[in-house]
């Protein structure tokens, strides 16, 4: 048993930053990278494109909202099942998921999601001579990834 334990042993960098490496729960870490800046950030974009997309019936989405749908989508990535949906569904319903947002709620925020303004970003990275994906650039910009 001790060399199944060993070969579980991280071995590689621990050169995280202190705030990151001091985390001792997972709501501490989720904090360590997703400023309340950012969050508040990606609800106000996520709400301009789900009324950019559909004026007549838009979206509303909060920052509580969008911790919620990332935090989910952390724990579906260490967690996975065959598709998403799973998670909700009667057979594998998973209450870590489950619980806190319904499948519909998470479509519509998934569907809504955003980082930035396309027609501003848009107008922009032709006016700039830049690529399109310079969309995701304040997200980026903002992240506290190092």
């Amino acid at each position: 048993m001790r060399k199944a334990e060993s070969s579980m042993q991280f071995t590689g960098s621990s050169l995280a930053p202190e705030e990151v490496a001091s985390c001792e729960t997972a709501l501490q870490y989720f904090c360590s990278l997703f400023s309340e800046e950012m969050i508040n950030e990606i609800a106000d974009q996520s709400a301009l494109n789900s009324t950019q997309q559909k004026p007549d019936k838009p979206v509303k989405i909060s920052p509580s909202d969008i911790k919620q749908f990332i935090g989910i989508c952390l724990y579906m990535y260490l967690v996975k099942l065959s598709c998403a949906r799973s998670y909700w569904s009667n057979e594998f319903r998973v209450a870590a998921v489950a619980d806190v947002m319904t499948l519909n709620r998470f479509e519509e925020i998934k569907r809504s999601l955003h980082f930035s303004d396309n027609a501003r970003m848009w107008a922009n990275a032709q006016r700039d001579g830049r690529p399109a994906e310079h969309r995701w650039r304040p997200l980026f910009h903002a992240a506290k990834f190092g």
